[in-house]
């Protein structure tokens, strides 16, 4: 926005001939003023960008008129292989296919489900294990050992 709009260069004058007759006043018509500079910078800036856009458009279709028929067939060549790597959608399934692919995948889910329990599981155990060894050899305190009973009974109850 290198030129500034008439209609910017308007508001703004109003706005400054506002504060000028009445400074530090901030009533209903300051803020109308205000208001109306700021929806003129905004259109002024939608202009700008409207009028890039239409220079951008206008060049392509110089580039597009000049360009010769092989090129234009090596362009639409090249489109169509960059829509050769974009992959289809696949295709619609049968109600019977599509039942089957969720029962697919709740056969492996379950199976994924019945491994973190049997890993889980085993880890309690493990920590089960060394809970009791180290309530056993009497390592740490009264407290602390009431303290680990609790947590095991804790991820046991969690596990199961």
């Amino acid at each position: 926005m290198n030129m500034v709009d008439t209609q910017v260069r308007k508001a703004e004058k109003k706005l400054r001939l506002f504060e000028a007759k009445n400074p530090g006043v901030r009533d209903e018509k300051f803020k109308e003023l205000f208001r109306t500079k700021v929806q003129a910078n905004v259109n002024a800036q939608i202009r700008a960008d409207n009028k890039e856009q239409s220079v951008k458009k206008r060049e392509r279709l110089e580039l597009f008129t000049k360009m010769t028929d092989e090129e234009v067939m090596n362009e639409s060549i090249n489109e169509n292989d960059i829509l050769k790597d974009v992959d289809p959608e696949p295709p619609k399934l049968s109600k019977t296919q599509r039942r089957r692919e969720n029962q697919k995948k709740k056969k492996i889910a379950a199976k994924q489900s019945a491994k973190w329990h049997q890993f889980a599981r085993l880890l309690n155990y493990q920590n089960e294990y060394i809970m009791r060894f180290i309530i056993q050899s009497k390592v740490i305190s009264y407290t602390s050992r009431k303290a680990v009973l609790n947590w095991s009974s804790m991820t046991k109850k969690l596990i199961n």
